[in-house]
């Protein structure tokens, strides 16, 4: 058709975004021609998804690693990559996604692999330490939490390892949904356990032709997970143990351990406020928008910076660390640079120096509408 002659097919409804491919269809039907992007802007969008803030961290997080030959001795590469060892169900579930399809994605809810197992499929085949540890870390994910899956719906829903030592494998699998809030919940003990219960909930709402799939896939999985060893139970003896060692729940809910003689009782206090005031404060800060009027109210949170402050000069370390995790979930980056103060003190303290370096990463790159994936 010539550009003087006018085109009397019926617009299509589905516009641009028109998913058929038969040409009978595109014969009746008229679509508006796709915009041509050209390599240049690809190669910009790309530059710019790859720049993050990496100033004033350690030189081995600037360090690129080429991870195509991953093959050679996956664990060991991501060890050096993350500088912690992944747990066994992590290498499992990939081999189980293997055995169901080629693109080791499941083929049902849209639930996807990534993070870490980015790198395992080949997705990314170089990337720093920085990168890694900041590729799929959502607006509210505190250093403990290293995220290994998402789904497609809600679109901020992602489920992940949550560490309270990075010297110390996963004590949990959880989830968080950043477009709500800062909420850690505790799905399972790993990341079958996690699946299962995703499972579990679509079952529940899916209609009889999905629930034959997802009834399908996850009879395979609990016949690998039973095959293998890995516990499907959302709570473990191993949960259970950690649980009597929380000192406190943090505003995240995931709970806080720390160090801790019972007998000195050297290792953590609680804050100088209790959650709800501390809130109340936080908020009050937030919400004052008049010039010279949030400095007052400031003195109002001075106090537990103080007290937290005193209580690294005597080992109690774990109340700088709540201090820090709260401030960093409120999310306003008005105290991102209170929250950072206090982050580092308490990991460098801990001997968790590779959180220290994750939080200040975070906070110089954290924007609510940031892409979670750095690398692609």
């Amino acid at each position: 058709m010539s550009s003087s002659e006018v085109d009397s097919r019926v617009a299509c409804k589905y516009g641009a975004d028109c998913y058929q491919k038969n040409s009978l269809h595109h014969e009746k039907y008229k679509h508006p021609e796709k915009k041509k992007r050209s390599s240049e802007e690809a190669c910009a969008k790309n530059a710019s998804k790859l720049k993050i803030e990496v100033s004033n961290v350690p030189e081995e997080f600037k360090e690129e690693f080429n991870t195509s030959n991953l093959n050679d001795d996956v664990r060991s590469w991501l060890k050096k990559i993350y500088s912690f060892e992944m747990p066994e169900d992590f290498y499992s579930f990939f081999e189980f996604t293997k055995s169901l399809t080629k693109s080791c994605e499941l083929p049902v809810l849209g639930l996807h692999l990534v993070g870490p197992y980015d790198l395992l499929m080949g997705h990314i085949l170089r990337c720093t330490k920085a990168e890694a540890h900041m590729h799929y870390r959502y607006y509210y994910d505190p250093p403990e939490f290293q995220t290994i899956l998402k789904v497609d719906s809600p679109p901020q829903l992602h489920f992940g390892y949550f560490r309270d030592d990075p010297n110390e494998m996963p004590a949990f699998v959880g989830s968080n949904d950043s477009e709500k809030d800062c909420t850690i919940k505790i799905v399972a003990g790993n990341i079958f356990g996690a699946v299962n219960t995703i499972l579990d909930n679509q079952l529940k709402i899916a209609n009889p032709f999905m629930k034959m799939k997802v009834k399908t896939i996850q009879t395979a999985l609990q016949k690998w997970s039973s095959k293998h060893g890995f516990t499907l139970d959302t709570v473990t003896p191993a949960m259970r143990s950690r649980k009597g060692k929380v000192m406190t729940k943090t505003f995240h809910g995931a709970g806080l351990v720390v160090p801790y003689n019972k007998k000195t009782e050297v290792g953590y206090r609680e804050l100088a406020e209790n959650d709800a005031t501390l809130k109340k404060i936080l908020k009050e800060i937030v919400d004052t928008t008049r010039p010279g009027q949030r400095s007052p109210i400031w003195t109002k949170l001075q106090p537990v910076i103080t007290f937290a402050n005193i209580a690294n000069d005597e080992c109690d370390f774990g109340a700088s660390l709540e201090l820090g995790i709260d401030l960093f979930c409120f999310g306003n980056e008005i105290f991102h640079q209170t929250a950072l103060h206090q982050l580092t003190t308490a990991y460098n303290l801990l001997g968790r120096n590779l959180y220290a370096t994750i939080a200040q990463l975070h906070l110089a790159n954290r924007k609510k509408s940031s892409d979670p994936s750095v690398l692609t």
